[in-house]
């Protein structure tokens, strides 16, 4: 909503390394063992978000940090 803040709280901070793919040559995406992936917010703005390297923002339950990790090595499909 425009002109108005986002309100959330914050239940729990995490501490544990974010488990970057190349820290040192500055790929800040995350690995498939990061922490922070799934444990986001779910926000109504996101519906239709890209993270900064243009994919869609919700691929599951949203990570935490600006880039959206694709489908990981846990996630299942079922096909009918």
């Amino acid at each position: 909503a425009t002109g108005a803040a986002a309100s959330w709280t914050l239940d729990a901070c995490l501490s544990d390394n974010p488990l970057f793919k190349d820290f040192d040559g500055g790929d800040y995406t995350f690995g498939v063992s990061s922490p922070l992936l799934n444990k986001g917010v779910m926000l109504p703005w996101m519906e239709n978000a890209r993270d900064l390297a243009g994919q869609a923002r919700l691929v599951g339950k949203p990570d935490i940090g600006c880039y959206e990790s694709p489908l990981t090595p846990h996630t299942i499909f079922i096909v009918q």
